[in-house]
């Protein structure tokens, strides 16, 4: 019985060491992860801002009024979804 009560408090110690250690890791590791993110956040802003700089903005905002007049009336049903993107794929590539 006592084999048994030391291996309990063995493996009680064991277990708390190890969650002791892992959220300190975890304590010293977020600082680092966070700016990794906030660094691919940047990198994929700066990316955006290339691609969408380059296209103008009255494009841009025709596309924006195109949709808003041509396909208000829609339900958000698949088929009216359908429609709409039809709607949107003959205007910008055909008259564009």
């Amino acid at each position: 019985m006592a084999f048994i009560t030391q291996m309990e408090n063995f493996w009680n110690k064991v277990s708390a060491s190890f969650w002791s250690h892992w959220h300190h890791f975890l304590q010293t590791i977020e600082p680092t992860f966070i700016k990794l993110i906030h660094f691919i956040e940047s990198v994929l802003w700066k990316a955006s801002r290339e691609i969408l700089g380059k296209t103008p903005a009255w494009y841009i905002f025709g596309i924006i009024k195109l949709l808003s007049t041509k396909c208000k009336n829609m339900n958000a049903s698949t088929l009216d979804i359908d429609r709409c993107i039809a709607v949107l794929n003959y205007h910008v590539f055909f008259l564009g």
